[in-house]
């Protein structure tokens, strides 16, 4: 087996207890155009309905009696409020991906960090005196960050452009 693959089946055994977490992301990734794609709607019924002489969509009539009467003022009432509606919930999703993104990957990072340190504590003094410390302390530092770089930052939108 090539380093390559075993370097991929070591990182995924690394993220395999936030495999919850990062299904979450993953689908909070999926969810992202339906969500920003509805602030174009209350542009739409401003135009179509308020300005236009189209009837409102079906799911908005759902939330009136059936002979309410729709006048300009209503109808551009309506699609503020929608719009705003749509700023809240972009705006709590990007609060929800943010909040799990970064305790995930922390999480992460802390775990690989753990295996890591405990490696480099197993070596010998003579790898630390050829190699020196702060390569040791380099690597638990910076480099451990990659893990969430790969997994959140890279493979959750990745794989959701792909959906």
């Amino acid at each position: 087996m090539n380093r390559s693959k075993i370097l991929i089946i070591r990182a995924f055994s690394i993220v395999r207890p936030y495999w919850r977490s990062l299904a979450v992301i993953l689908i909070l990734h999926l969810i992202a155009a339906p969500i920003f794609l509805l602030k174009p709607l209350a542009l739409k019924i401003l135009i179509d309905s308020g300005f236009g002489n189209h009837a409102l969509p079906g799911f908005i009539l759902v939330f009136f009696p059936e002979n309410f009467e729709f006048t300009f003022s209503t109808i551009t009432v309506l699609a503020a409020s929608l719009f705003i509606l749509t700023s809240l919930i972009e705006s709590l999703y990007a609060v929800a991906i943010w909040v799990l993104s970064i305790s995930t990957g922390e999480k992460m990072v802390i775990s690989f960090r753990t295996i890591l340190f405990n490696h480099i504590q197993r070596l010998s003094l003579k790898h630390h005196d050829q190699k020196g410390a702060s390569d040791s302390l380099y690597r638990i530092q910076y480099d451990t960050m990659a893990i969430r770089t790969l997994f959140i930052a890279n493979l959750s939108p990745i794989i959701a452009a792909l959906a």
